[in-house]
């Protein structure tokens, strides 16, 4: 299941001055990961964490990585 493509559709509706409302969507085409298969993904390509909010918990999270610092002698 999670290589399966799955789909998203985002609305934004937006009401006239005068009453109508106006809607305009958009259906997504979206992969779902692990939190372990982006982490794995990023040290591939030389990233490392930094911060992250990841929570099991959770629905969502942040996380922010960058290349990994050389050590100064």
């Amino acid at each position: 299941r999670w290589e399966q493509e799955h789909f998203l559709e985002i609305v934004v509706a937006q009401i006239e001055p005068y009453g109508a409302v106006r809607a305009c969507s958009e259906r997504l085409s979206i992969w779902p990961f692990r939190y372990e298969d982006l982490v794995a993904e990023l040290e591939r390509v030389g990233l490392t964490v930094e911060t992250t909010t990841f929570d099991p918990a959770s629905d969502g999270y942040v996380v922010v990585a960058a290349r990994a610092r050389a050590i100064e002698v």
